[in-house]
């Protein structure tokens, strides 16, 4: 994404920023309209001005009322009670814990926002009836590399759509993918770009067997290449890769198998690498699933610490 900075000229704002206030916004907003809706404690409203107060325990003597023993007090403790500006009790966050699950459910993850994607042009390759990668696009206005993963569908030059990105990694949700519901789904991608990576040290000759052999990693009716050899290495050498910096360009859902632009695979520039990809494992973004799980346990929590803080304030107000 570009915008004008204060000079008037256009810098490029990093992707990872734009996707943090996406994943932030749903939870500020969801704060907001809690503090506009039910409130945090708030401060007690001052006393009207004009007037005074008159308090029965400071009237003239005589003027209270007898106790028990006809013994007149100018005293009165519930009136003191009555006429005190208590602080006002601090609420337990009950309802911000469960607006924070809510937000968490809702928000986002790190790759769900599409980019927009332009198929600039192709490398001249030809085999099979069709170009073969690599191709040429642009992602949000930085050119990158593109390596078709889907025979079942087309795309056309200067065709401009919507796409979301999914890591290359394990544990990534990989929903968001035209192939990603197949039992070894992650495994042939990155088998995937492993074969992509070999164009570059390859002649030209070897395109066609390289590209027929993705295309069959996942659609069965796609031009086989002239031999297993290429298939072979990947699935011995595909483990040793790191993948990192490659993401799958999907188009935005639903997803269907036929009738829509083609899946690639892109190794992306350093302008637009994603602060997650470069993190373990541990940092993916969660799944939908874990945010769900996530969310319950604020909400179980905020359960049981308010039913404590009822009870301790209980407990005061019966030794007060």
């Amino acid at each position: 994404m570009r915008r004008p900075d204060v000079r008037g000229r256009e810098r490029l704002v990093p992707q990872s920023a734009v996707r943090t206030r996406m994943l932030l916004g749903p939870g500020v907003f969801c704060l907001h309209l809690y503090s506009r809706r039910w409130g945090f404690p708030r401060k007690p409203s001052p006393a009207p001005s004009g007037g005074l107060v008159q308090y029965p325990q400071y009237l003239p003597h005589g003027a209270g009322r007898a106790d028990g023993l006809d013994m007149n007090t100018n005293f009165d403790p519930n009136s003191t009670a009555a006429a005190s500006l208590p602080m006002p009790a601090r609420r337990f966050p009950v309802r911000y814990l469960a607006v924070c699950a809510v937000a968490l459910c809702i928000s986002p993850n790190l790759y769900g926002a599409p980019v927009e994607m332009i198929f600039d042009g192709v490398n001249g390759a030809e085999g099979f009836g069709a170009y073969l990668s690599p191709y040429y696009g642009t992602m949000d206005g930085t050119s990158v590399e593109l390596f078709c993963v889907d025979y079942a569908n087309e795309v056309q030059f200067g065709e401009q759509w919507d796409a979301n990105l999914t890591p290359i990694a394990p544990g990534a949700d990989l929903s968001d993918t035209r192939w990603g519901g197949e039992p070894d789904a992650l495994t042939q991608y990155e088998e995937a770009a492993w074969l992509s990576l070999q164009f570059a040290a390859q002649p030209v000759s070897q395109y066609a067997d390289i590209q027929a052999t993705m295309w069959q990693l996942f659609y069965g009716a796609a031009p086989s290449p002239s031999s297993p050899y290429w298939l072979e290495q990947a699935q011995a050498n595909y483990a040793s890769g790191d993948y990192g910096d490659f993401a799958i360009v999907t188009n935005v859902g639903p997803v269907q198998q036929f009738g829509q632009v083609q899946e690639f695979l892109t190794e992306l520039p350093s302008s637009m690498r994603f602060e997650s990809f470069d993190q373990p494992q541990s940092n993916i973004a969660p799944e939908p699933g874990t945010q769900a799980m996530i969310g319950l346990a604020l909400v179980g929590a905020g359960c049981v610490g308010r039913r404590r803080w009822t009870k301790r304030c209980s407990a005061t107000h019966r030794i007060r």
